[in-house]
């Protein structure tokens, strides 16, 4: 560089300043897309509640059973949608494909899948999902849902709910819900 004249801006220099910059440019502009914000529920881990019972075992060795899902009331105003109930049982034999019966109408069941467990007997689930795809729930706490069925097994150990919440940054998939079981 000549004395006599002042800095001159090359287009090596240019590039130089572009690619100092281009890292910050990126890091600030990359979370919003999935950062959860108070309308996603994401920050309430309370976004549904529920509840499932269990009767006993009729004469053909299926037990009644009920769940029920409700949005929480809270701040969130985002709805709940939900996208199916899983039930968790376990069984002396393979269950069959028609081992869950007398669903509510509105409700479509799966065929169900086993693991074998040691010393005999099988963990089953078995998920059953709103016929129209989702079964919303708005966020005034107020909504909820049901569904019946009869399970052939020896015990239902657990009752699930799956979701998402619906904001206005799209759907935000939520973690899977434990379900109360209500004593009679």
């Amino acid at each position: 560089m000549d004395s006599k004249h002042g800095p001159t801006l090359s287009r090596r220099r240019t590039l130089q300043g572009i690619a100092w910059a281009t890292p910050a440019l990126l890091v600030a502009t990359a979370a919003p897309a999935a950062a959860c914000s108070g309308r996603t529920g994401c920050d309430n881990p309370s976004y549904c509640d529920g509840t499932y019972s269990k009767g006993d075992c009729d004469d053909k060795g299926r037990r009644d059973c009920d769940a029920t899902v409700t949005r929480s009331p809270g701040s969130d105003d985002a709805n709940f949608c939900v996208t199916g109930i899983t039930v968790c049982f376990t069984s002396d034999d393979k269950p069959k494909d028609d081992c869950v019966t007398g669903v509510s109408a509105g409700w479509d069941c799966g065929t169900p899948t086993s693991q074998p467990r040691t010393g005999g007997g099988y963990d089953c689930q078995v998920e059953i999902k709103p016929s129209t795809g989702t079964q919303e729930l708005s966020s005034g706490g107020t909504d909820g849902c049901n569904v019946d069925f009869k399970v052939e097994c020896k015990d239902v150990t657990k009752v699930q709910c799956d979701g998402y919440s619906d904001t206005d940054l799209g759907k935000v998939t939520m973690p899977t819900k434990d379900l109360s079981c209500k004593t009679a």
